[in-house]
């Protein structure tokens, strides 16, 4: 099988997932996965090396109404994208080779470059290359993720609620709430205004009432 490496510099990362890989559309199968936007001339170049290959066209007015920024090229009236994915198994349901998993790399001014894959998520509009992995397909040659190198870096950061989720811990009988747990009956915040006590006898307790 003969394998083609290439690049595209100048591109604009979105929905980058490569820290963790995703789930493939409407399917539990794992994938990593980038999408960028590129030049009118630089997807030219490339979709005629790959014909098979499938890309989508924004005008700016939805574009920027998708990704809530403005268009990266600018002086386009439209906005060129491509996905770029890499499965997690092959086909036969093994990991697929260490040296094919993607990785974040950042590039600094002076061209020294760094492993960031697990240190940095990549935020929309992040700027760089992604690097890809071409393979014989009975469609033709069709491009595999294989690597972002980014030399603008939007950093990405989860809101509070997802790294809750991520960080919870299962609550056991042992741990000690009471700082943050308040019995509902000593609660000022729950209880109603006072008011003169009612003259009744007294109501038998009961303990299947929730108070």
């Amino acid at each position: 099988m003969a394998i083609e490496n290439g690049f595209i510099d100048n591109v604009y990362f979105f929905y980058t997932r490569i820290q963790e890989p995703t789930n493939k559309w409407e399917s539990e199968e794992k994938e990593w996965k980038t999408t960028v936007v590129v030049s009118q001339a630089d997807l030219k170049d490339y979709t005629k090396k790959y014909p098979a290959v499938k890309y989508k066209m924004l005008p700016n007015d939805e574009f920027i109404e998708k990704y809530q920024m403005d268009p990266p090229f600018p002086d386009q009236p439209i906005q060129y994208i491509l996905n770029f994915k890499q499965n997690v198994l092959k086909a036969d349901g093994t990991p697929i080779a260490e040296s094919m998993i993607p990785k974040v790399i950042l590039e600094d001014a002076s061209g020294t470059v760094y492993d960031v894959t697990n240190k940095y998520l990549v935020g929309n509009g992040s700027k760089g290359k992604v690097f890809y992995v071409a393979f014989d397909t009975k469609y033709g040659k069709f491009p595999k993720l294989h690597y972002i190198v980014v030399n603008k870096l939007v950093k990405f950061e989860r809101d509070n609620g997802f790294n809750a989720l991520a960080a919870a811990k299962e609550l056991t009988d042992d741990i000690d709430l009471s700082s943050v747990i308040v019995d509902n009956a000593s609660s000022t915040e729950a209880s109603a205004p006072a008011t003169p006590a009612a003259k009744t006898s007294p109501v038998p307790k009961d303990d299947t009432l929730p108070f």
